[in-house]
């Protein structure tokens, strides 16, 4: 598997709540399931409840199931939209990691109807991303590109966008040097205003491809140890 593979798989299912300040995540568990009895409101329990669903999908993904089928009933009991398009998101990633295309593009596409509705534009252009992504997994590279392109000309700057960058970037052979440089600026400034740790290793993992590329292979070793 090529290292773009990889990293789009890293970057795939990464929502919108679960970002600020990167942490270890095993402590954002921990502290997600300590807060969790105390939450006394539905809408704060159901949010909860997904947003460990999340975090769980790339450490236990049967655990990110159980905690997405919750959410997602509990939220249909109190017809609560959001709730419903979150755990939708959560369960569509568990289809995603098993390896479930076509279950996964016709989740989010319920997703994605569901986020218009509700005028939620970060996560539409999350589900946009995830949806190109799940396209590249099907061999379809042109349906997946023009998904990031579809986000990218929204000129948002929210914290998603530093995925879109760099998940277009690894994606697409057909760029130039300079338009490569271009895209990993922009994904290397948008991790940094939010402070996501996680996305900047992997500009050093784009740095360093384009200086092997280039032959510079002294130069790629010394900026990768410098994270």
């Amino acid at each position: 598997m090529s290292r773009s593979k990889k990293l789009i798989g890293y970057f795939l299912m990464i929502l919108p709540f679960c970002y600020g300040e990167v942490q270890g995540q095993s402590n954002l568990i921990n502290a997600e399931r300590q807060k969790l009895p105390y939450v006394k409101d539905s809408i704060g329990y159901i949010n909860s409840i997904n947003r460990l669903g999340m975090l769980y999908h790339m450490k236990d993904v049967d655990s990110s199931l159980y905690y997405g089928m919750m959410a997602k009933d509990l939220a249909s009991r109190i017809q609560y939209p959001k709730g419903k398009a979150d755990a939708d998101n959560v369960i569509t990633s568990v289809l995603y990691i098993r390896g479930m295309y076509q279950e996964s593009l016709q989740r989010y596409t319920h997703a994605l109807s569901a986020y218009k509705a509700q005028k939620d534009t970060p996560n539409v252009s999350q589900v946009t991303m995830n949806m190109g992504n799940v396209y590249l997994s099907l061999d379809d590279a042109k349906k997946g590109l023009e998904l990031f392109r579809q986000v990218m000309r929204t000129g948002r700057r929210d914290s998603i966008m530093s995925l879109v960058y760099a998940n277009y970037c690894m994606s697409n052979p057909d760029l130039s040097d300079d338009s490569i440089a271009y895209y990993i600026n922009k994904t290397r400034e948008i991790a940094n205003i939010y402070k996501d740790h996680r996305v900047l290793i992997a500009v050093k993992e784009l740095e360093f491809d384009q200086l092997l590329k280039k032959g510079d292979s002294t130069r790629s070793w010394n900026r990768t140890f410098y994270v």
